[in-house]
Order: structure tokens, then C-alpha cells, then sequence
């Protein structure tokens, strides 16, 4: 021991055999240091508060302070109580700072502003997610659980109870809440009537005469500032303004909003009149129309691991055949039929195989919607007894539920290459007995909001 000293005392020296500097005195001692209680009572008083103590909680520490005071080091006392060394200096600690009134429960206490009934209408009646969280902590521990039972049972660590009750207690009420809710944020870099001009800029064309980004928008800010932007400062001005990138819908040049106006006001009209003309029959409301698939590639975005390209085999030819699709929005019901073209023989085909199918006649009333094709209003087209055939105002596919089909269609032939024409059909003939078996998912393909219920 007295060699370890002796060299303790040479510690701003080198040792001369490996150059390596000494631990410091200070250090050593603080390790070698015993565990010390500080003289608020005699041993035989922290017995006698050790024996009288009720509460577990204050009982426990009582009798860590009792061993310590008989001479007991930190690691019997450990091995007797089964507290860990880290608690026991705690209690220590506390001791020999507050004394007596140290030791305790000091398990976190709630201030008495609310009442745990309060509370739990406080709680249930919260509409913000992190208030409501804050108000189901606070009423828990009203009820008695412990800050481990707490933070099992909600998820939040230990830390962020005490702020919760920190604040409550501080504040009452108005101390539980989101408070990020009232931060005012950074000065934006522009100005409210520099933002109106943004604005104006964004509704025509970007200054080099394409489409607008957020790099584009930050060189426009530039611009205007009069210093360097980094693009991601324009991305967060394009959030900031409230713009989102959308995929235009298509709308032919020369529809007529005014008239599909009226074809939505007017289908259920003819609805009723269908329904109403003698003799009494049951009445249902689908849609038609024909879709293209075949030999070229039909290519679609898919799932793949990060940095990984996807590539597909593909080998282009121009070989085709037609799906013809009958679908019941309402329902989502669908009937479908693969032939090889679209013509005026082929649809009278088709209106015959759908009308069979759905039962169409005398006692079954059924309202077709189909767009403006020409085999679809040639005098030649056969309409079979109890089908009738409403068609939509022109160029106005954006009205045609069956218009939502094809995506459906489409998904097990993308990103594959074909033999031939056989094999694709194959394919898509299950694809569509498929479909057939989920109405739900075409239901909500295609029944829009306008279009009309049938009773």
C-alpha cells in the first residue's frame, strides 16, 4: 500500500519503464473511498426508524442506513437487501443531504388541481393525440400506479412522465398539451407580398420555359433575394404555400363541362322513367366499354430493393385483342368477354352474351352507359329485349366508371414478355374470373359519387 501511494504522489511524472502516464490521486482515492453517513442519527435511532417504519417504501431505505451504520460495506449491503449498489448511494445520498426527511417514498406526486375523474374525462374527451397522451399519464398515476406501470403501459420512458407531472403540477391545466402548437416558426425567407408573386409565377410556365421544381422555385427565390437559396429551400416554400404535385387529368379540348353537367343531372331521370313504364320490372344501372391489350409491353412502376433498377425482358409486336368490360358500380358486379376486335358484329356479340347473362328482358330492366363509338350508335347494333343503351356526352370519357377497369386488368400482364397471343389471353381470362370474385375493389374503382342508387 505504501508503494501504490509512494508512486500516487509522482503523478505528473512518466514511469520510467513503459512511458506511460500514472492515474491520478485524486481519482485513486475517490475509488478507494468507503461509503460515508453523515451523523444525523445514531445507529441505534436508524434501527429503531428501520423497525417502525410502515410504508415499504420508507422501510427499505431505513434499513440500508442501519447496515451502513454497523460497518456493513456497499457490497453486503447490496447482497443482504438485493438493492443494486446505484440505489444505495442514491438513498445515501439524499440521506446525507436532507437528513431524515430524505428518506421516503419519492415516488412522483401529483398536485391536487383535478380529481382522477376529472382527469379521465379530460382524457377521454381529447381530440389532439399528444394532449390526450399527456391526460391518460396524469390520470393514471391519479389512480395509484407507479412511474414503471405508467410508462410500460403507454410507451413514453420514465423522462418524459416527470416533465408531464412537472408541468401539471407547476401549471395546472394549461401546462398539459402539445406546445409546439404555439411555435411561431422562422421568419420565412419571403415576404407575404413576395409570396403572392410566387404564387402568380407558379400558375403559368417555370422562367426557362418548362415545369416548375423545387431547385426552380429556389433560383426564382433566389432571384428575388438577391443571395444563393439551396434548392431544398425551394421544396419547403412550395410546402409552406400549400402546392402538392398532382397528375394532370386528362380532359379532352373540346368536351363540354356544361353538358356532362347535365348528363349527371338527367341519367337519373331516365332511370326513373325506365323504372316507372309498364310492366313493372326490376331495374339495374351498368356501364360498358372496350380495352385493348396485346403484344407491346405494358410497363408499370413495381417494389424493389433501394439502388436496384428493375429490368424486364420485352419484345414489341403489334398483335391484338379487345377485352369488353360490363361492370355495375353500385354492386361492382362485373361480365366480361375477350374478342378479337371491336366492330359492329363483335358488339352485337357482346350485348348478346351480357344480356343473357344478366337476365336482361321483360321482367329485368337494364340501363347500359356507353361512350359514343361508332359501332356503338350504328343503326346495325342489335339491342336485345330489356337492355337499353344511354350514351355519354361526347369525348367525355372521364364519365365511364368502366373507364377504371383497366388498371385492374392490366396489373398481371405488365413488365412480362409473351409467346403469343394465346398465352396472354390466358392470363387475362383468369384475371378477369379473378375480379369477379372481388367486388369490393371494383366497387370502389368505380362507383362515383354522382353516380345515381337504384331502388
Amino acid at each position: 500500500m505504501q508503494e501504490k501511494h509512494r508512486r500516487l504522489a509522482f503523478v505528473n511524472y512518466h514511469s520510467a519503464w513503459d512511458g506511460i502516464p500514472l492515474p491520478s490521486w485524486r481519482h485513486t482515492t475517490y475509488v478507494m473511498k468507503r461509503l460515508q453517513l453523515a451523523s444525523h442519527l445514531s445507529p441505534d435511532e436508524l434501527k429503531a426508524r428501520y423497525r417502525q417504519a410502515a410504508d415499504p417504501a420508507a422501510r427499505s431505505p431505513w434499513h440500508i442506513l442501519w447496515l451502513l451504520a454497523q460497518g456493513q460495506s456497499t457490497e453486503e449491503v447490496a447482497r443482504h437487501t438485493g438493492y443494486s449498489k446505484k440505489w444505495i448511494y442514491a438513498v445515501v445520498r439524499r440521506y446525507n443531504a436532507e437528513g431524515p426527511d430524505g428518506v421516503g417514498d419519492r415516488r412522483l406526486q401529483l398536485a391536487s388541481h383535478l380529481s382522477p375523474d376529472e382527469l379521465k374525462a379530460r382524457y377521454r374527451q381529447a381530440t389532439d393525440p399528444v394532449a390526450r397522451s399527456q391526460w391518460h399519464i396524469l390520470w393514471l398515476l391519479a389512480q395509484g400506479q407507479s412511474t414503471e406501470e405508467v410508462a410500460r403501459h403507454i410507451g413514453y420512458s420514465k423522462k418524459w412522465i416527470y416533465a408531464v407531472v412537472r408541468r401539471y403540477n407547476a401549471e395546472g391545466p394549461d401546462g398539459v398539451g402539445d406546445r409546439r402548437h404555439a411555435n411561431r416558426g422562422g421568419t420565412p425567407l419571403l415576404s407575404q407580398a413576395q409570396q403572392a408573386e410566387l404564387r402568380a409565377a407558379l400558375a403559368g410556365p417555370a422562367p426557362d420555359g418548362g415545369l416548375w421544381s423545387g431547385p426552380k422555385v429556389a433560383g426564382w427565390m433566389a432571384t428575388k433575394l438577391g443571395r444563393k437559396v439551396p434548392p431544398p429551400r425551394g421544396w419547403e416554400m412550395l410546402q409552406r404555400l400549400r402546392y402538392r404535385s398532382y397528375a394532370p387529368r386528362p380532359r379532352h379540348d373540346r368536351s363540354d363541362p356544361q353538358v356532362q353537367v347535365q348528363f349527371k343531372t338527367a341519367l337519373p331521370t331516365v332511370l326513373q322513367t325506365v323504372q316507372s313504364a309498364p310492366p313493372a320490372a326490376s331495374i339495374e344501372l351498368w356501364s360498358s366499354d372496350e380495352h385493348r391489350v396485346g403484344l407491346k409491353p405494358i410497363l408499370r412502376r413495381i417494389w424493389c430493393p433501394q439502388g436496384q433498377r428493375p429490368l424486364v425482358a420485352v419484345r414489341p409486336r403489334y398483335q391484338w385483342l379487345y377485352v369488353y368490360g360490363f361492370v355495375c358500380p353500385t354492386t361492382g358486379q362485373t361480365f366480361w368477354l375477350l374478342l378479337p376486335t371491336v366492330s359492329i358484329p363483335a358488339f352485337n356479340v357482346a350485348l348478346g352474351e351480357f344480356s343473357e347473362a344478366v337476365g336482361a328482358g321483360p321482367d329485368k330492366q337494364v340501363l347500359l352507359v356507353l361512350d359514343r363509338a361508332g359501332w356503338h350508335m350504328s343503326p346495325q347494333v342489335q339491342v336485345p329485349t330489356g337492355l337499353h343503351l344511354v350514351f355519354l356526352p361526347p369525348y367525355s370519357p372521364e364519365l365511364q366508371p368502366a373507364e377504371r377497369l383497366w388498371s385492374l386488368t392490366d396489373e398481371p400482364l405488365a413488365n412480362r414478355p409473351w409467346r403469343d397471343l394465346d398465352e396472354l389471353m390466358e392470363v387475362q381470362a383468369e384475371r378477369c374470373r379473378t375480379l369477379q370474385q372481388m367486388p369490393d375493389v371494383v366497387r370502389a374503382r368505380t362507383h362515383f359519387h354522382w353516380w345515381p342508387k337504384v331502388t
